[in-house]
């Protein structure tokens, strides 16, 4: 695979979504709900606004999968795309975090392998964000 693979989550969605009193519940979890859902598709609309020839592997549950071709990625463009994301879903007590892993380097090179190192990525990249 000659690609960049992109995630983002959200963590902090259970607390978000379940904080709630009880007058209203169900309309309060329903808006909450798709507050999140929102979030993800905004945060990779962005990202594709950027990388045009980016494609959706998946979206759901609070987090997506991106793959971008390696010719077209320039870290330092995912870098400001990240910040600003970062920026702007934190003032709603929800943390997006953004990792992006060159399947290149993946020694198998194989999809599944990818998906599981970037997941690793992604879980270290919110220990830093929550620790430091």
């Amino acid at each position: 695979m000659n690609n960049i693979l992109v995630k983002g989550d959200i963590s902090g969605i259970q607390e978000f979504i379940f904080n709630i009193q009880s007058d209203g519940a169900a309309k309060a979890l329903k808006a909450r709900s798709f507050f999140v859902e929102a979030v993800t598709i905004l945060a990779e609309k962005r990202i594709k606004d950027d990388f045009p020839n980016a494609e959706r592997i998946y979206n759901g549950g609070g987090n997506f999968y991106i793959k971008i071709d390696k010719a077209d990625w320039d870290e330092s463009k995912f870098n400001e795309i990240k910040a600003s994301i970062y920026k702007t879903f934190l003032r709603n007590n929800l943390l997006m975090s953004l990792s992006f892993l060159d399947c290149s380097n993946v020694v198998s090179n194989k999809y599944n392998d990818c998906i599981n190192k970037i997941n690793e990525i992604n879980s270290e990249d919110k220990l830093s964000w929550i620790s430091g």
